[in-house]
């Protein structure tokens, strides 16, 4: 992997166990201008719209079994654990070792 290649990670959802996403690890700066551009100021996933720049795939599944879109709206219908648990894969964490430096 080469610097730039951002690390896509599949995510269980605790909730129920048949859905997952598979969520971007971190955002190059590119794609977090798009977030600035929609509004977004409060730090990281504090808007559907981070959340919906990190999410690459999903299997939510709508009444009619197909496949929902990657939108806001679809995105506001998740649980709040299975929110958190896509948060945790696509916050960043800073290093201890970085921070001493």
């Amino acid at each position: 992997m080469g610097y730039g290649e951002t690390k896509i990670v599949k995510v269980i959802f605790p909730s129920d166990k048949k859905y997952w996403a598979k969520v971007k690890t971190s955002l190059p700066y590119g794609e977090l201008k798009k977030y600035f551009e929609y509004g977004g100021t409060d730090g990281p996933l504090s808007t559907p719209e981070k959340l919906k720049l990190s999410i690459t795939e999903w299997n939510i599944d709508g009444d009619d079994g197909s496949v929902l879109p990657i939108t806001v709206e679809n995105i506001d219908l998740l649980q709040e654990i299975d929110i958190l648990a896509i948060a945790d894969v696509a916050t960043p964490r800073q290093s201890e070792e970085s921070k001493k430096k």
